[in-house]
C-alpha cells in the first residue's frame, strides 16, 4: 500500500514540477533560455519511460509520463513556431530517440534501459545547464520548475528500489544530479552573481591590434 501511494505521489509532484515550465513559455510568450535539442531528445526519451511503464507493469510511469509528454509536445511546436524552423528540424532527434531507447528495454532489460536512457538525461541537462550559461536572456526558465523536478527525482529514486526497478533508480539519479546544477546557475545568473558568457565552451578568433597580426600573432579566446 505504501509503495501505491509512493508512486501516486511521485505522479503527482512530477507532473506538479512540468506545470510552472510549462505555465512560464505560454504567460512570457518565449522559450528563451531552453535547448531546442535538449527538449527533442527529453520527448523521445519521455515517450519511452511511457513504454518502460506498460512494459513492467508500473501505471505510475505511464501516467504522469504521458502528461509531461504533452507538455513537451507544446513547448517544442511553440518553440519551431517562434524560431520559425521547419518541421524535420524540430522534431527527428525525438523521433530517433524513441525507438532505440524502447529496443534497448525489450532486448536487455530494465537495468540496461536506465543506464542507455541516462545518455539522453545527461545530453539534457548538459544542453540545459550551457543554454542557462549562454542565453542573453532566461527567461523561459521556471526555477520552481526545476526545485520540483528535483524533488520528483528524489521521489522516483525511493519509488523505484521499492519495486525493484534499477532503470529508474539509475535515469532518476543521475538526473536530479543535472537537476541540482541548472538550479543552481540559474540561482547565479537570476541574482546578477553571473552574466551570460554567449561564447562559453567556443573557441572564436579574437580581433587583436594590427601590430599584432602582423607580428604573426593571434589570439584564441573562449
Amino acid at each position: 500500500m505504501f509503495v501505491e501511494v509512493l508512486g501516486w505521489i511521485c505522479v503527482v509532484v512530477g507532473f506538479g514540477a512540468f506545470v510552472p515550465q510549462v505555465v512560464a513559455v505560454l504567460r512570457r510568450k518565449t522559450t528563451a533560455g531552453l535547448s531546442l535539442t535538449g527538449l527533442q531528445m527529453a520527448a523521445g526519451a519521455t515517450g519511452a519511460w511511457i513504454a518502460h511503464g506498460f512494459l513492467h507493469g508500473h501505471m505510475e510511469q505511464v501516467v504522469v509520463n504521458v502528461l509531461i509528454l504533452a507538455g513537451l509536445i507544446l513547448i517544442l511546436a511553440l518553440m519551431q513556431r517562434e524560431h520559425h524552423r521547419g518541421l524535420v528540424e524540430s522534431w527527428w532527434l525525438a523521433v530517433v530517440t524513441f525507438p532505440v531507447l524502447v529496443s534497448v528495454d525489450l532486448l536487455l532489460g530494465s537495468a540496461a534501459f536506465g543506464m542507455f536512457v541516462v545518455i539522453p538525461n545527461v545530453v539534457v541537462n548538459g544542453l540545459g545547464l550551457l543554454e542557462l550559461v549562454r542565453a542573453p536572456s532566461i527567461r523561459g526558465v521556471s526555477w520552481q520548475s526545476l526545485v520540483l523536478n528535483g524533488i520528483t527525482q528524489l521521489l522516483w529514486v525511493t519509488w523505484s528500489l521499492f519495486v525493484n526497478d534499477p532503470g529508474a533508480t539509475i535515469a532518476s539519479g543521475v538526473f536530479a544530479v543535472g537537476v541540482a546544477a541548472s538550479l543552481f546557475w540559474y540561482w547565479m545568473r537570476h541574482s546578477g552573481r553571473v552574466e551570460a558568457k554567449p561564447t562559453f565552451g567556443r573557441r572564436q578568433l579574437a580581433v587583436v591590434p594590427d601590430a599584432e597580426v602582423l607580428a604573426g600573432e593571434s589570439v584564441l579566446v573562449n
